[in-house]
């Protein structure tokens, strides 16, 4: 009996483990990647912006075809037509939302406080400008500093 009974509490342990590996893998998966690489290893590579808004202002197709977001390493480069802001990226994935710092050059006093969602072959940035208080929400208002990008990855 006692011995029915431990190996029942084992059996529940091990199913109720698998289920959370399962889930966590599930949820890299749909963020774009492998379960056993981060979410800065799943955002490397070239990235074109579909949409973008500032201050609740949707930005002009015609200006978001000139723009490209580039990750390597911990480093992005945001080009805007012949314009180029290169930068670190540092993302906290255990938040939720989860948050990322954009610093441009060596300003970390003036870093853009964000938050992020990837997903697969899309990732959606939200953040203040000039080291505002960071976003809870994926959304911009007038008057906000805050700026969003939907983001696809791009194909070779």
């Amino acid at each position: 009996m006692v011995f029915r009974t431990i190996s029942t509490v084992a059996l529940v342990v091990l199913v109720a483990f698998g289920s959370v590996r399962v889930a966590a893998a599930q949820e890299s998966k749909e963020a774009g990647g492998d379960a056993k690489k981060t979410d800065l290893d799943n955002m490397q590579g070239t990235w074109s912006i579909v949409a973008a808004e500032r201050e609740g202002k949707a930005t002009l197709v015609d200006s978001i075809k000139t723009m490209q977001f580039i990750i390597k390493g911990d480093s992005f480069t945001l080009t805007i037509g012949e314009r180029e802001e290169k930068g670190t990226l540092k993302l906290n994935a255990s938040v939720k939302p989860k948050s990322m710092d954009l610093i441009l050059g060596d300003e970390h006093e003036k870093a853009a406080h964000g938050i992020y969602e990837l997903t697969t072959g899309t990732l959606k940035m939200c953040w203040t400008q000039d080291g505002g208080e960071r976003p809870k929400e994926f959304a911009t208002k007038p008057d906000s500093n805050m700026t969003m990008f939907t983001l696809k990855r791009e194909t070779k």
